[in-house]
């Protein structure tokens, strides 16, 4: 007997697929650990916590776009310039995959969702410009520690250029801490750059065990191989079939 999937399931599968879906920038620049599309928007979240009390910016209502933003690409993938798809096609295709991801949810969040979404699209709210802000300027944090990470020697420059010469901050604290990483960038040196998280784990959690130390179990081979759920190219997309209040074809 087949036991039917709540719907709600289908919803925590989507969000929990980004958690695979890594970044395209740094897939193409072979970084040895690309982050996923959940732990750039996490970090986004959290850091529209700074927003200082007397912001006229609402600070939930940051979070909760930082956390929508994009959550699209756990369908489409991170459509990059680099894939060669059309602004008004990936503009489409990630409305009809937030329309569907949203779909599972109950009421008035699955309306939420989408309102959110289209907000930051259209870059339509003072909240929707300072997330803007936000993700260019934790790329930039992003590619500042795969550096000093990988010892990577700044072949990451394009990431940075593209940012500050490009991107206009509609917010001077973020535009700040912009200057800030450009600033930190060619400063802090790579054996430095861990230091204040090694510290605080070796005073704050001196007997905790690393995982690596806590298991000796083998790695199963589907660990260790790394599958990118990711679309590319718009007639990949398009074979993708999107329910979002009846059956629409990419």
């Amino acid at each position: 007997m087949t036991t039917e999937m709540p719907k709600f399931f289908e919803y925590m599968k989507f969000i929990g697929n980004l958690k695979k879906v890594e970044r395209t920038g740094w897939v193409r620049h072979n970084v040895k650990h690309p982050e996923s599309v959940a732990e750039h928007m996490y970090r986004m979240a959290m850091i529209a916590f700074a927003l200082p009390s007397d912001s006229t910016l609402d600070r939930d209502k940051c979070i909760k776009i930082a956390l929508v933003h994009d959550v699209a690409e756990s369908i489409v993938g991170d459509i990059t310039p680099s894939c060669g798809v059309s602004k008004a096609d990936k503009s489409k295709m990630e409305e009809d995959a937030t329309k569907h991801i949203a779909s599972f949810l109950p009421g008035h969040g699955a309306q939420e969702v989408l309102q959110l979404w289209k907000e930051y699209e259209y870059q339509s709210s003072p909240e929707a410009k300072f997330v803007k802000d936000l993700d260019k300027f934790e790329m930039i944090f992003q590619a500042l520690e795969y550096e000093k990470a990988e010892n990577r020697g700044g072949d990451l420059e394009e990431f940075f250029v593209h940012t500050i010469q490009k991107h206009k901050f509609a917010t001077d604290i973020v535009r700040g801490w912009a200057d800030q990483v450009i600033s930190v960038r060619g400063t802090v040196k790579d054996s430095d750059w861990e230091a204040g998280i090694l510290n605080a784990k070796k005073n704050i959690a001196p007997s905790v065990p690393a995982a690596s130390a806590v298991s000796n179990a083998p790695k199963s081979p589907s660990s260790l191989s790394r599958v990118q759920p990711q679309l590319h190219t718009l007639s990949a997309a398009k074979k993708l079939k999107v329910d979002a209040g009846g059956d629409s074809s990419l």
